[in-house]
């Protein structure tokens, strides 16, 4: 791949190189991590891009007794961790976590969702003729 279209980043000293040069970088190398999952991880920038695993691959085959998470829930029926959130954030029987607000962090909503309720969700809105 030439340099101009390769994706260029910038280290802490600011220099900007390439992902092959920033594997080679002192402080990559010295980190604890395996150096492949961490250059993965860090070579993905978006969650709606990684294809994430949960038990069975059919849509409306879900393990009733299993809590899925908007990302994985979203994945099985391709839609955005967004758009899970909002049908599912006052649907009863989801999980709902709450971490208030800091002096230094916004507060947010985590949902889990379990593999019954969402199901029950699918049955009620996706079938209407």
């Amino acid at each position: 791949m030439s340099p101009a279209l390769a994706q260029l980043y910038r280290t802490r000293t600011g220099r900007i190189v390439t992902f092959e040069e920033l594997l080679r970088e002192p402080k990559f190398l010295a980190c604890k991590a395996k150096p492949v999952a961490f250059a993965e991880k860090f070579r993905t920038r978006d969650e709606e891009s990684v294809k994430v695993e949960g038990p069975g691959d059919d849509p409306n085959a879900l393990n009733p007794k299993y809590d899925y998470s908007c990302l994985q829930l979203g994945g099985k029926w391709n839609w955005s961790r967004d758009t899970i959130f909002r049908l599912f954030v006052d649907y009863p029987g989801v999980i709902k976590v709450h971490h208030p607000e800091t002096r230094k962090r916004r507060s947010y909503t985590s949902l889990r969702i379990p593999g019954n309720v969402a199901m029950r969700w699918r049955r009620e809105h996706m079938n209407r003729g």
